[in-house]
């Protein structure tokens, strides 16, 4: 479900002391069980896919220095994705992010 999506995303964000990224995550899971047109404009914004200082861009690995936590929260973002996708609410710079954090994952050890 996207919800666990969403809740897997925040859990590793707070876990790695990244609050302002894991509000905005649990804000998105509070409003999707809420207001379908609020949780769009939410996951179309530039907070999630815009450029630098949005949480798409946000380097988990290199903000903590644990590789595999970088890689953890790529793979979410690919999984929040699809799921997003899978509901219509993907839009095509996120499944750009996506695909972009798919190649990286391949080239992982």
């Amino acid at each position: 479900m996207l919800s666990d999506v969403l809740l897997e995303l925040e859990q590793l964000l707070r876990k790695n002391q990244q609050h302002y990224f894991a509000d905005m995550t649990k804000q998105a899971r509070e409003t999707h069980a809420k207001n379908p047109d609020d949780f769009r404009k939410l996951m179309t914004s530039v907070d999630w896919w815009g450029g630098s200082g949005a949480l798409w861009d946000m380097n988990l690995g290199y903000a903590t220095g644990d590789d595999e936590a970088g890689q953890q929260f790529m793979r979410l973002i690919v999984r929040l994705v699809e799921k997003l996708d899978s509901e219509g609410f993907a839009t095509e710079r996120s499944r750009s992010i996506a695909e972009i954090f798919r190649e990286w994952l391949s080239r992982s050890p």
